[in-house]
């Protein structure tokens, strides 16, 4: 269960990080001037630091949904751990 989680997690991550490199690449090619000023060292740790916690806060919900449970199974091992992705339908 707790791969399942981490590759979302870490998926979710890069994405996001390759979406700040191209705005703080395209910030400093539009605008050379003003680039140097605008992505510095330190905006770009915040934004890192921002985009971790943003992540984790953001893949709670699949979290929640995944969830494992223990069945007979007519293999060696009398009980295996199987992974169910329930889905949650929200009525108005």
């Amino acid at each position: 269960m707790f791969n399942i989680n981490f590759v979302v997690l870490c998926h979710t991550v890069a994405i996001w990080l390759t979406i700040a490199l191209a705005t703080f690449r395209y910030i400093c090619v539009c605008y050379p001037t003003r680039g140097a000023a605008l992505c510095s060292l330190q905006r770009a740790k915040v934004a890192i630091f921002a985009i971790y916690v943003t992540s984790a806060i953001v893949c709670i919900p699949n979290y929640m949904v995944t969830s494992s449970f223990s069945s007979f199974s007519s293999s060696r091992t009398p009980y295996h751990s199987a992974f169910c992705l329930s889905s949650s339908v929200i009525f108005f």
